[in-house]
């Protein structure tokens, strides 16, 4: 009951400044935001498939993974943590952008695996932002591509690791 009362003891003007951690955001059913949210067309599935075949099937020979599955927030940290060191430039053949989103679709995929999250596009004015939600007991909104911009560019090598820590204390405050 105390994590309640902290988490919505003033009304915000914004309920999606009720944050566990950037790109994490949790809502109280009366306060939902009114965005609008459709579902991914195939072609969006498609891609996210690819990238975690590569992770599960192109990385671990070069990556030590220590964690099961693949796309565990452990290793995706060390990914991050190996990329860096080329300078996030051109590694594997592969530039930047695509880095990005092998980290970002297969850290929402280890969501919806791990937690029941849902893929879902967030449609606001003329753009369209990826998320992946879950709806028990409260709705909770997570931005893979915020948190994989932010593990690259964070001094904390264990980024992805520490906003799973921070999903699984507010859904233990939250059972």
């Amino acid at each position: 009951m105390n994590f309640f009362k902290k988490l919505f003891r003033r009304k915000h003007q914004n309920p999606a400044s009720l944050s566990i951690d950037e790109g994490v955001h949790v809502f109280k059913k009366t306060d939902l935001p009114t965005y609008k949210y459709s579902h991914l067309p195939e072609h969006e599935f498609l891609a996210i498939n690819m990238c975690i075949d590569f992770l599960q099937n192109g990385l671990p020979q070069l990556l030590k993974f220590e964690k099961s599955p693949a796309n565990h927030p452990a290793n995706l940290d060390e990914y991050v943590e190996v990329w860096k060191r080329n300078a996030h430039k051109t590694f594997l053949g592969i530039d930047a952008d695509q880095h990005l989103l092998i980290l970002a679709y297969n850290f929402g995929q280890y969501l919806v695996d791990t937690y029941g999250f849902k893929w879902e596009k967030r449609l606001q004015g003329n753009a369209a932002t990826l998320v992946v939600r879950t709806f028990s007991p409260v709705e909770i909104e997570m931005y893979p591509l915020d948190t994989t911009m932010k593990a690259v560019h964070d001094d904390d090598p264990n980024v992805f690791a520490n906003v799973e820590q921070k999903l699984k204390r507010a859904l233990g405050k939250l059972f």
